[in-house]
């Protein structure tokens, strides 16, 4: 068992809103219109899926059991620290509620979007190879304990059944998003 499956399988997912970001700042870039409401659904999944659900069990869960490893530290600061200047884009983006409609919000959520995406993918990928080594890394019963924890905080954070909504709510962002370039 490899307790950061499930972890993997959600950068699968963000990674379908990262990607409906760049083709919503893509946009934006070349004065194209992009629905208001789609860039606020785009910012509320970053919030609430990417950071709330899957950052937490990383941050609470993996992190701290990898940061005990010698060999792990160097990685998981570099994480964290992605993860802080992530959340910088959002807050930076949110703070641009107008990125639609004024010049102004649009450059600042443009640049903030473009660096979030920068951060994202590169994040993601390392973070992929070093969590499909978890299944080695740890004890099956580590592995099995440490998935009943990032249970338990989905439970808590986010609440039942939101995760399998921010699944469907990231398809069809995605799919929203393709429209841009048509």
């Amino acid at each position: 068992m490899n307790s950061a499956k499930e972890l993997i399988d959600e950068h699968a997912v963000i990674m379908k809103v990262v990607t409906s970001l760049k083709w919503q700042a893509a946009a934006l870039s070349s004065g194209k219109p992009v629905p208001e409401e789609q860039l606020t659904e785009t910012l509320a999944l970053l919030v609430e899926f990417a950071d709330k659900c899957h950052h937490a069990k990383e941050e609470k869960i993996l992190f701290p059991a990898l940061g005990k490893l010698p060999p792990y530290k160097a990685a998981i600061a570099e994480f964290l620290d992605e993860h802080a200047r992530s959340r910088a884009n959002v807050r930076a983006m949110r703070a641009c509620p107008a990125a639609a409609t004024d010049e102004v919000a649009r450059k600042a959520f443009v640049e903030n979007a473009n660096s979030y995406v920068s951060i994202l993918v590169k994040h993601i990928q390392k973070e992929n190879v070093l969590f499909s080594k978890c299944g080695e890394i740890f004890s099956a019963a580590e592995n099995e304990r440490m998935a009943e924890e990032y249970e338990r905080i989905e439970k808590e954070e986010i609440g039942e059944g939101k995760h399998e909504e921010y699944h469907s709510r990231a398809e069809k962002l995605a799919a929203e998003a393709r429209f841009l370039w048509r």
